[in-house]
């Protein structure tokens, strides 16, 4: 009988203390700021690709995602999951011709992203297992 009462307890004990670890992030971190671009592809100096303004990004709490890519405004809307997977509906953009800009290889990263999570006050984007952008929160 004590056996069964102690299995019991530690049943509900797991079950009600929300133990259970998560490697997601909140939509609330997600949604906190507007997330300026801090490496792309692994290159962190993503200054020389962006002579206009790092690109940035903002999500909002009714799941729309909008921002620039360092020349072209752009939008869309995303899911983001329990375990930190997002998907990204269509991206649409302006379409304005600006040199010397990298915002192809920008947008191309963020259709591949498909996962999320926090590194400390960063938020990186992931295709699978690899970290394809770093965003920091932009200084308003």
């Amino acid at each position: 009988m004590k056996k069964i009462i102690a299995a019991t307890m530690l049943v509900v004990l797991i079950t009600s203390c929300g133990c259970t670890k998560s490697s997601g992030i909140s939509k609330d971190f997600l949604t906190a700021n507007t997330w300026q671009l801090k490496s792309l592809n692994g290159d962190s100096s993503v200054s020389y690709q962006f002579p206009n303004g790092l690109p940035y990004i903002t999500f909002t709490g009714e799941n729309k995602l909008n921002g620039k890519g360092g020349c072209n405004s752009y939008g869309g809307s995303y899911e983001l999951g329990d375990d930190g997977e997002i998907s990204m509906g269509e991206i649409m953009s302006t379409k304005m011709y600006c040199d010397g800009v990298g915002e192809n290889d920008f947008f191309d990263a963020l259709n591949k992203a498909n996962k999320v999570k926090k590194d400390n006050k960063d938020l990186v984007l992931m295709a699978d297992t690899d970290e394809i952008m770093v965003f920091s929160p932009k200084a308003e």
